[in-house]
């Protein structure tokens, strides 16, 4: 008969853990790669991230983004009847124009001219920070908060559902 002490079992634990942590980390997916648009997607599922270049154009037509979309300094983007399941983010964008969309996580989009937002079902937040152009939020739903702040003109708008806050230039949205 084999007798089993407290040490034995610690021992015996402690193996087992490292193990199983050694598998967990082998066993992680790996991360999306990043895609660069300079044109149009169209009807397509894409499992990366998507990259616009600087002064480019990207068009993302009646497709399925399953990563983050970054859009670079005076580039334009513009998203319709899709999904993004990811953020949108961009500094020093020219235009961004989001319609009739869903993104599973945060736009924010900062530093940049233009941005039009409609109809569109946003899992988190969107933030519009010192942008210099026209900025038009209007009939979107938002899981999150809507933000606004320091934009050289007025945000126009309006019909905006929002779980959080309607904060700054947005409050009245």
């Amino acid at each position: 008969m084999r007798v089993i002490n407290r040490r034995n079992i610690s021992m015996g634990l402690a193996a087992l853990v490292s193990s199983g942590a050694m598998v967990g980390i082998s066993a992680m997916p790996a991360e999306a790669s990043t895609r660069t648009c300079n044109g149009t997607i169209s009807n397509r599922s894409i499992d990366d991230n998507i990259r616009v270049r600087p002064g480019a154009t990207c068009i993302i037509n009646r497709s399925t983004i399953d990563g983050n979309i970054s859009v670079g300094a005076n580039a334009t983007l513009r998203v319709n009847r899709s999904t993004v399941d990811g953020n949108i983010e961009s500094n020093n964008h020219k235009w961004v124009i989001v319609n009739n969309s869903t993104v599973d996580g945060n736009i924010k989009l900062q530093r940049g001219q233009s941005t039009t937002l409609t109809a569109n079902r946003v899992d988190g937040n969107i933030e519009l920070l010192r942008n210099r152009g026209r900025q038009a939020v209007s009939t979107n739903r938002v899981d999150g908060n809507l933000k606004c702040s320091s934009n050289r003109n007025a945000i126009t708008g309006g019909r905006n559902v929002v779980d959080g806050n309607k904060e700054g230039q947005c409050r009245r949205l």
